[in-house]
């Protein structure tokens, strides 16, 4: 297992790798330097505790993320799922109800309208 680790360790970087990780360390470390200031105002430094508290923040606001984008699917295929549904068992009864249907296929699009924008957001901030 450490020889993995090693391994991976032991890979270089290209230029172009090794200056974007630059452009992204200077964004965190900024960013993480600014709030631990606002979350110390009144003091005249800023504790390790506010740094701690901000990390904390930081990796939680992700988490939350990607919990909204996840959401945002699976509700996406609820209301596709009941569209689906809905739209033949409404197909399948006589005298056709019009309202029903445009009800039904509204909720598909719907449905799907929420399946895209949260897949799309997942991959465009992998990306």
């Amino acid at each position: 297992m450490s020889n993995d680790v090693n391994h991976i360790a032991s890979k270089s970087l290209t230029p172009e790798a090794r200056v974007k990780l630059g452009v992204v360390f200077e964004e965190f470390s900024e960013a993480l330097l600014l709030q631990g200031k606002i979350s110390a105002r009144g003091r005249e430094q800023v504790l390790e505790e506010d740094v701690e508290k901000v990390k904390e923040v930081i990796y939680n606001s992700r988490a939350e993320s990607k919990l909204w984008q996840e959401l945002l699917v699976l509700l996406g295929g609820i209301f596709l799922g009941t569209a689906f549904q809905g739209f033949v068992t409404e197909l399948s009864e006589q005298p056709l109800d019009p309202k029903s249907i445009a009800i039904y296929v509204a909720l598909g699009f719907l449905g799907m309208l929420f399946i895209f924008i949260g897949y799309i957001v997942i991959y465009v901030r992998k990306s």
